[in-house]
Order: structure tokens, then C-alpha cells, then sequence
């Protein structure tokens, strides 16, 4: 497809709502410049240095990412919004029909958000793993800010940023009943709408991707999985051995 028009993406880089509006501006072939955000500094920089504000929702605040920017100033607010946007320019759209929506509000509203709750619950409580995740990520300069200002603000900071037991399990619920709805959708058809794929094909498979093992392609640094839990390690391992999941990891490398 490809354009003349500049973007610029603003990202949590590790996040797989941000990884599935880069797989959108990948499969439009459209160039573009990404600054990448640290929780927490990414509602500063959207708040006060950029000033945009967007609609609030189930999954995330008004200041979330991502946030698709092209030069003349116009914002696309949400990952979603810019995988359609970017999909009605593209000579060759992907299926996208009421019923890819119901697909994909559950998706984003559920699954997105597991997948998050579950990342966060072992990767921000091992310190040597968060850390490695901050520094291969974003620059020298916010690494180190953000360590800094958790030395003097760990409490409040690791309150909001890391899951409880029970928010972990339940995430953990809510993924292997989605993985299962999925599966029990494949059974007759290729697809989740029939032989065609579709936008709520790509939003699972790139939802899905941070805990289906070592995802190629992924457009974020990533932890060695075997540095994790055991716990963690057999999960992703179940999700890996699940049928959807494998389709998913397949839908990925396509």
C-alpha cells in the first residue's frame, strides 16, 4: 500500500494493544517514527507534552496508548480504531462485519486485558525481569528516571502497576474460556468467520502473542520465557498446547 504521509505511534512498548497497531502500519507497509513510553510516563507525555486526550473505556484511561499521530496533527486514539483505519486504506482489506465486532469487543475488552494482567503479575514482581523489560525497551534516560522515582515511590507505584493474586487467576480463567470459545468457533471453519480471514482473526492471534512463548516478529524486547516463574512457564506452555493458541501462533507468523 504504502504512503507519502508521516506517522508517528506512541507506545507502550512491551503492551499487545500497541503490538497489534504496529502489525496494522506493517501490513499497510506504511513508515512511521515510534516513541516509546514507560508506564505511568506515557500519561505525562500524552497528557501535557502532546495534550490529547481520549475517550476512556473498560480496558484503560483517557491517556492510554496507542495513539497513531500523522503530521498534520490528526490522532487515532486506541488500537482498535487504528487497526480499522489503517485496514479501510489498504487495497486488499480483511473481512470486518458486525460479527468480526462482536469478536473482536470481546477481544479487546477481555482477552487484551488477561493477557496484560497475567504478563504484569510475573514480569513486575521479579525485579532482575523488570527491569531488563524497562532497559531493552526505552532509552537510558527514562529507564533510569522511572528507577529512580520507584526508589522514592515503590508502594504506590507497585500498587497500581502489579496484579493481586486473584486478579492473576482470574485472568487465567478468562483466557483458557476464551482459547476454548475459540476452539470450539475452529472446529468447523478455518477462520472465526468462515474461510475468510478477518480483523478478529489478527486482533486474537496479536492480543494473544505475549504469553504464547517466544512470538517472531514481535515488535518489543521480550524476557527470556525461561526466566520466569515455573508457575508461568507451565501457563504459557497450556495456552502454547491449546488449540487456539497454536492457530493463533500461526495466524501470527502469517
Amino acid at each position: 500500500m504504502g504512503t507519502t504521509e508521516q506517522y508517528r505511534l506512541i507506545t507502550i512498548p512491551f503492551s499487545s494493544y500497541n503490538d497489534l497497531a504496529r502489525w496494522a502500519l506493517g501490513r499497510g507497509q506504511i513508515p512511521y517514527r515510534e516513541t516509546k513510553l514507560l508506564p505511568f510516563f506515557h500519561v505525562a507525555y500524552i497528557r501535557w507534552i502532546l495534550g490529547i486526550r481520549g475517550e476512556q473505556d473498560a480496558t484503560s484511561s483517557p491517556y492510554s496508548t496507542p495513539i497513531l499521530i500523522q503530521n498534520r496533527g490528526k490522532a487515532i486514539h486506541g488500537s482498535i480504531p487504528i487497526l480499522k483505519t489503517i485496514n479501510e486504506m489498504h487495497p486488499t482489506p480483511l473481512l470486518n462485519t458486525p460479527q468480526s465486532d462482536t469478536w473482536i469487543r470481546l477481544f479487546h475488552d477481555h482477552l487484551g486485558v488477561a493477557v496484560r494482567t497475567s504478563f504484569y503479575f510475573f514480569a513486575f514482581r521479579d525485579s532482575r525481569i523488570l527491569w531488563k523489560l524497562f532497559k531493552n525497551n526505552v532509552g537510558w534516560f527514562q529507564y533510569g528516571l522511572f528507577r529512580a522515582v520507584h526508589l522514592v515511590c515503590a508502594k504506590p507505584i507497585d500498587s497500581v502497576i502489579n496484579p493481586t493474586e486473584d486478579t492473576k487467576n482470574e485472568a487465567k480463567e478468562t483466557m483458557f474460556r476464551i482459547f476454548d470459545k475459540v476452539a470450539a468457533t475452529l472446529k468447523k471453519q478455518p477462520y472465526l468467520l468462515g474461510d475468510k480471514l478477518s480483523l478478529a482473526d489478527v486482533v486474537f492471534a496479536c492480543l494473544s502473542a505475549p504469553l504464547l512463548g517466544p512470538t517472531p516478529g514481535y515488535g518489543a524486547w521480550m524476557p527470556p520465557y525461561e526466566e520466569f516463574p515455573q508457575e508461568f512457564q507451565t501457563y504459557v506452555r497450556k495456552l502454547c498446547a491449546h488449540p487456539a493458541g497454536r492457530w493463533a501462533r500461526q495466524i501470527y507468523a502469517e
